[in-house]
């Protein structure tokens, strides 16, 4: 079983493992927050370390979202689209809606046919 020394005057253990922001002289365990290249530390607040982190996916990347996003330049909403079955142009990425078709036919090899015949959606193996 671990056991800890505490101070002569009291208060926390001077071994136990602290998170700080700073080395303490006086504390021989404690682990240091510091700001790497993508994470930097905010102390601003007592009792409180928040990190933030500085790199992530590229903003300028295409996404495909739900709805529109601000801090995205290329994203492509789902909700920008009209109601209808999503399709997916194969040599862009890019999905539009079916809509106003009387009838198609979508093939999925090996596994399903899907007909879509006057609004009704039917599937045979």
């Amino acid at each position: 079983m671990p056991t800890s020394t505490f101070p002569s005057t009291g208060g926390a253990p001077v071994d136990g493992p602290f998170v700080t922001s700073t080395t303490d002289a006086t504390l021989s365990a404690e682990r240091v927050l510091t700001d790497t290249a993508s994470v930097t530390w905010d102390f601003s607040v007592a009792g409180q370390a928040k990190a933030t982190s500085t790199s992530g996916a590229p903003t300028d990347a295409t996404f495909i979202t739900q709805t529109s996003n601000s801090g995205l330049s290329a994203e492509q909403a789902l909700a920008s689209l009209s109601t209808g079955i999503a399709k997916v142009t194969t040599t862009t990425g890019v999905i539009s809606t079916v809509v106003g078709v009387a009838s198609a036919v979508i093939v999925f090899p090996g596994v399903v046919t899907l007909t879509f015949t006057d609004g009704v959606l039917t599937g045979a193996a």
